[in-house]
């Protein structure tokens, strides 16, 4: 995968989106290895995939972050990489190409 914050996302085919009280849950499709596992987003990784899975580009992203939680650039920025890095390695997003 190149740099997360130099592509577009769109929501793989992989996985479900469901909202279950206050908690954003994803749940892998298939047979694949993660079959097991069920991933429960905290809010800040919930705006980052509904953001993701809207189109955002990953600066715009990052910008919501600085301004809506009131953190530094830098710190909405590392956290916008690390989530969408760990949201295409669990076949959550793809790359748009």
């Amino acid at each position: 995968m190149n740099d997360p914050m130099s592509s577009r996302f769109r929501k793989s085919g992989r996985v479900v989106e469901r909202r279950i009280r206050d908690e954003h849950v994803l749940v892998p499709l298939g047979d694949g290895p993660q079959l097991d596992s069920v991933y429960v987003l905290d809010e800040i990784a919930a705006r980052i995939w509904a953001d993701a899975t809207a189109g955002r580009t990953p600066e715009e992203i990052a910008g919501a972050l600085a301004q809506d939680f009131d953190v530094e650039p830098a710190t909405a920025t590392a956290d916008a990489r690390r989530i969408l890095t760990e949201l295409v390695q669990i076949g959550a997003l793809t790359e748009a190409g």
